[in-house]
């Protein structure tokens, strides 16, 4: 999708580390645990009602805290527009999801979500940003667990 023009470095730099990331091989791992810190915007299904240029400058603030080593599990705390802990596992067979325990489909998740957490190695963070089909909830800053 067509991103915004902007002159704000803290965006240029999460753009260019999304887009970093989207082209890594995948981890062969059957199965990944990530936290993520979820920024949205209104009308994405969520409670937000920042604009999108707001969540993407939010996201790109919050992205620039994690790189500078601020606590990720406050920020997710603090910030998410999901629910905190944010933390889920993700399976690569569907036959092993068990939504009781946190346990989902990679295939069931939205797509950015898995394809951000098998990129990353444990313990890196890093960002999917917006896309109406692929991450269509707003910018997902996430930290591979396990």
């Amino acid at each position: 999708e067509p991103e915004e023009p902007t002159s704000n470095s803290q965006i240029l730099e999460m753009r260019k580390a999304a887009k970093e990331l989207s082209a890594r091989t995948e981890d062969s791992a059957t199965d990944v645990q990530v936290q993520h810190l979820l920024i949205s915007f209104a009308g994405t299904g969520t409670l937000a009602q920042r604009t999108k240029a707001e969540a993407e400058k939010l996201a790109a603030e919050l992205f620039a805290k994690v790189n500078a080593g601020a606590d990720f599990d406050a920020l997710v705390k603090a910030n998410t527009d999901d629910s905190h802990p944010g933390i889920y596992t993700m399976v690569s067979k569907q036959s092993r999801e068990d939504r009781s325990t946190n346990v989902f489909f990679r295939g069931g998740m939205v797509p950015a979500f898995g394809n951000t957490g098998w990129r990353l190695k444990v313990g890196e963070i890093g960002v999917a940003a917006y896309h109406s089909s692929d991450s269509p909830f707003g910018w997902h800053i996430v930290k591979r667990l396990k």
